[in-house]
């Protein structure tokens, strides 16, 4: 007789990882459609934005009173945009592992701009900081 509890158990254990491996690929996918979506229309916005921006460059007056309330649009926008970003990234990242666990991952090495990246780092943790009356700074 052979005691094969310990192997059940080990079997369980991976059928319950496979499980979970594959509910997090199939959670990751359905993220990244509203994702996409949700920076789609972001960018939008901003177009509009910026429409109306050069339509107020005809009117001074207006544009003088109104730059506080632009300043503050466009930096909303701006944290949106790398906040959804941020998140597609990690979406992106946890169908990685999937890949990696399937030994189909692929790594991809490309260039990126360091300015880019302080910049929105700046407008995620910067505004973060400045709701909890913190100091924040990169220089």
């Amino acid at each position: 007789f052979i005691d094969t509890t310990e192997v059940r158990k080990l079997e369980e254990v991976k059928a319950k990882s496979k499980c979970q491996k594959l509910m997090f690929a199939s959670a990751s996918h359905e993220f990244r459609t509203p994702l996409n979506a949700f920076m789609n229309s972001l960018q939008l916005v901003e177009l509009n934005f910026t429409s109306m921006q050069r339509r107020l460059d005809a009117h001074p007056e207006a544009e003088v009173a109104l730059a506080p309330l632009f300043v503050k649009t466009d930096k909303m926008l701006k944290i949106g945009k790398v906040s959804a970003k941020l998140l597609l990234n990690l979406v992106e990242d946890i169908l990685d592992l999937a890949k990696f666990d399937a030994n189909k991952f692929e790594l991809n090495v490309s260039e990126f701009r360091l300015g880019e990246l302080l910049e929105e780092i700046d407008y995620i943790f910067g505004f973060q900081c400045q709701q909890k009356k913190l100091g924040f700074s990169i220089e």
